[in-house]
């Protein structure tokens, strides 16, 4: 990972009803023993209807998790370094 940059992918196929799909993520360390993650998704819903559903599902499923994720590998990671 280089520093100060940000690495986007494009999902080209996917089970879940979205079209044009890219994901970005970027790393800055704040200091020594803290970094920012950053996380940007954008999406085409394959039907404008589903669009506020993919909001919420986003908003309160899929963030969290991934930001649980995030947390659990960096408690993972300090409880090797402790011991």
């Amino acid at each position: 990972w280089d520093e100060g940059t940000k690495y986007t992918i494009a999902v080209d196929e996917t089970s879940m009803p979205f079209e044009n799909t890219e994901a970005t993520i970027a790393l800055r360390a704040l200091d020594a023993n803290k970094t920012e993650a950053t996380m940007e998704i954008n999406m085409e819903p394959k039907n404008r209807i589903l669009q506020p559903m993919a909001f919420m599902t986003f908003r309160y499923k899929v963030g969290p998790a991934i930001l649980k994720g995030l947390d659990d590998l960096y408690q993972k990671e300090h409880q090797l370094a402790v011991a």
